[in-house]
């Protein structure tokens, strides 16, 4: 138990923390920060009379007056609260008048000294605000002309690469072979080094054969994943283990080289091996999604053969991506003549627009595809559009179409990919196939067929950060700038202005992660602790019911009030809210209402408990479940009935086990004219009473009794009367006593007649 509180506590104090505010900026500035800031946004003006910026420049400015522009906002709102006071203290001292203390005078001349001190500074921070503004928006309009500019640059058209490529001098080398030497000396790096790093290498092998070996043998062999989610996890073991006499030694070997080289990455070695191994590392993961490596089965749905093609269009594709990016975003382009950079750039590029295009034109016939023809005609047309940019010599504007494409289609991939194995992930803990989804489940008392509390939110929120990020790589892709970064994450983090709201993004994702967090741990208590405790107290069985489910309402709306609170939703808005609802529900939630009161009247007065043996509007069953709206009823027939409580407070209900689970038992029974009634009595009473269940030793509850109640039609009509102690079993005992008496009667030859009826035809 006190295991238990730990892990509680520590939980609760956990969300505690990620629920508090943070701390508050410092208040108006000293007139130090103003002449000092003053001086900044001088020297960033004067950086706009520079022929050129550059992008780093512009970027760490934009970020500066970011940072002005909010501290002399917060300056001007305290400036103008501190002045509203002294004014109002100084209208408190009234007009000077003849005779009054000094002490007085000398207040009224340092309130005035004040207002006046906080009106300079107050139009001081005025002023920085406006310069900043539009210093920040003529740094922007600057570098959007420079990125213009260099996009739409105009270089040589393909036609003439080619014939500089023909009339190349036969005596020119097409490699610089000196400055990769330099590249590498710059790194660092020497022949030893190099040496070291190849026996790296080469261990690094060698371990990932024996690896690969252990890790495949204990690799599960399954004929079919048992989900999307399943699957690909033991795809991507499988693929790894059998890619890993690559990865380890590339990963090794790029490893050495960044740490030989002090941290420097820009050498050509080291961007080759690092690069290969992120390549290596993306198409481990398409193998992984597309065509799983042995003993992994497929868990897509599509036909085999279709994954293993576009299995192989992608490769290739990536091929040609680490090519390019070698050839052209490493110091291998300083490496290479230019006629020849040129002309492997136009080639490569060619390919890879081709295998983009045969990819969408291809994936049209897979189920998982989303986007719709038009899309990817779209697509296609963009591609070819960067590919004639590239023939006719711009070439910055075909490396920004190609790019931004490539980009937006791996983004939308990932998050397919995220999205797909994120809800299936989310099915099975609801389902629980594996075992640590058993154990879950189990630790959070989660029962077999219900859903896992706080499961939709926590579905929610990884929805939402999936395409949230989604929508940022692809901003990211097609050039999304440094300030326009620095604004988004802004918007993200203080928020923005709806009408009269404010809304702060980040809060909304954090309040919908904790509601989630503390539903789930009010349930872990309510199952783990709550119940223990009240089962331990003199409460009967239908009060630790309620005490427990009134602690879970309880749970809920605190989850709910805390999850607002850190959302920045003001409880006095929720009040104007709740006023609002209150004339919705004059009109219109009467009959939601009045099933909310009648719960919690059901729960405090507890005429009915779960488990209890009911009658209601014709319904009869077992209370399985009372909830705040309805109550659950499940029929003999095993019928689930829902009926509102607003039915159980204001209709009659038969409560077969209210106080006690005693019940009476009737059996009606007849025999014939002529039989001994004084044997049938005493055979009667004898076989009620030897029957199990049946009450024959009390106090206060009367023995069986025989009755003979009348002479009818056709027999002599008994009635057995008797009294169970499990009204549950009643039918069951009436069925054992009704054999008996068949089987006693028989042996007594007691006949048990049918009716009769003498028919007297009378002739005319």
């Amino acid at each position: 138990m006190i295991k238990k509180l730990t892990t509680v506590s520590v939980l609760f104090w956990a969300i505690i923390l990620l629920m508090g505010a943070p701390v508050r900026a410092a208040d108006v500035a000293p007139d130090v920060w103003l002449s000092g800031t003053t001086h900044q946004v001088e020297q960033i003006e004067k950086k706009l009379g520079l022929v050129k910026l550059s992008q780093d420049d512009v970027d760490q400015d934009v970020k500066l007056l970011a940072q002005i522009q909010a501290r002399a906002q917060k300056c001007v709102d305290g400036g103008k609260r501190k002045m509203a006071d002294a004014q109002r203290n100084l209208e408190a001292l009234g007009d000077p008048v003849m005779g009054e203390p000094p002490d007085v005078t000398g207040k009224r001349e340092e309130l005035k000294k004040q207002v006046n001190d906080l009106k300079n500074r107050i139009n001081a921070c005025q002023l920085l605000l406006i310069q900043g503004s539009d210093l920040a928006n003529k740094l922007k309009q600057r570098i959007s002309r420079q990125v213009k500019t260099r996009l739409f640059d105009h270089g040589t058209n393909l036609v003439a690469v080619i014939k500089g490529f023909v009339t190349h001098p036969a005596g020119k080398s097409w490699w610089d072979i000196q400055r990769f030497r330099a590249d590498e000396e710059t790194a660092g790096l020497v022949l030893n080094d190099l040496k070291g790093v190849g026996l790296l290498a080469v261990v690094a092998l060698l371990a990932g054969f024996i690896w690969r070996r252990v890790l495949l043998r204990r690799m599960p062999v399954r004929e079919r994943a048992l989900g999307v989610y399943d699957g690909f996890l033991l795809a991507l073991r499988a693929c790894f283990a059998r890619f890993l006499p690559l990865i380890a030694p590339l990963a090794t070997v790029s490893l050495a080289l960044i740490l030989l080289s002090g941290g420097y990455t820009d050498g050509v070695l080291i961007q080759f091996f690092v690069s290969a191994t992120a390549a290596l590392a993306v198409y481990v993961l398409i193998r992984s999604v597309l065509s799983p490596c042995a003993p992994a089965s497929p868990h897509l749905t599509d036909s085999p053969e279709m994954s293993r093609s576009l299995l192989r269009t992608l490769s290739l594709s990536l091929l040609l991506v680490w090519l390019s990016y070698m050839l052209l975003a490493t110091p291998v382009k300083g490496l290479v003549d230019t006629e020849l950079l040129q002309l492997m750039r136009a080639g490569m590029l060619t390919a890879l627009v081709l295998l983009i295009s045969r990819i969408m034109w291809n994936i049209r016939k897979f189920s998982w595809a989303m986007l719709p023809g038009w899309m990817r005609l779209g697509i296609i047309l963009i591609l070819l559009l960067a590919l004639l940019a590239e023939y006719l010599g711009y070439r910055n504007f075909s490396i920004y179409l190609i790019v931004g494409t490539i980009g937006s289609l791996l983004s939308l991939a990932v998050a397919m990919i995220a999205g797909r194995f994120t809800s299936d992930l989310f099915d099975q803990i609801d389902s629980g196939n594996q075992l640590w989804q058993l154990r879950l489940r189990k630790a959070l008392r989660v029962k077999a067929g219900e859903s896992v509390p706080g499961l939709m939110w926590m579905r929610l929120l990884a929805i939402l950060s999936i395409w949230g990020g989604f929508a940022f790589a692809v901003l990211r892709s097609w050039g999304l700038s440094r300030q326009s970064e620095l604004v988004l994450f802004e918007s993200i983090s203080q928020g923005f202005d709806v009408g009269s709201f404010h809304v702060v993004p980040s809060r909304i994702l954090l309040a919908i992660l904790i509601f989630s967090l503390v539903v789930s741990l009010s349930r872990l208590i309510k199952k783990k602790l709550a119940r223990p405790w009240v089962q331990h107290t003199h409460l009967d069985r239908g009060a630790q019911d309620a005490a427990v489910t009134i602690f879970g309402y309880v749970g809920f709306v605190l989850a709910m009030l805390i999850s607002l609170s850190v959302a920045g939703i003001e409880f006095k808005n929720i009040a104007v809210i709740a006023g609002a609802l209150s004339v919705g529900i004059g009109f219109g939630l009467q009959n939601i209402v009045n099933n909310f009161v009648s719960g919690l009247i059901l729960l405090f007065e507890r005429p009915i408990r779960a488990g209890d043996w009911i009658e209601v509007g014709g319904t009869e069953g077992y209370v399985k479940s009372i909830n705040i709206r309805s109550t659950e009823i499940q029929t003999f027939d095993r019928a689930e009935v829902i009926v509102p409580n607003s039915e159980l407070i204001s209709g009659q209900v038969t409560n077969w086990v209210l106080h006690d689970p005693v019940g009476r038992g009737r059996i009606p029974i007849g025999v014939a004219y002529g039989s001994d009634t004084e044997k049938v009595r005493d055979l009667l009473t004898r076989l009620v009473t030897e029957q199990a269940g049946v009450i024959t030793d009390s106090h206060f509850i009367e023995p069986p009794k025989v009755l003979f109640r009348e002479f009818g039609d056709s027999a002599l009509n008994f009635e057995v009367r008797f009294f169970v102690r499990d009204v549950t079993r009643r039918l069951g005992i009436i069925s054992e006593i009704n054999f008996a008496i068949d089987k006693a009667f028989r042996e007594a030859g007691i006949e048990i007649p049918f009716p009769q009826r003498d028919v007297h035809i009378r002739r005319d």
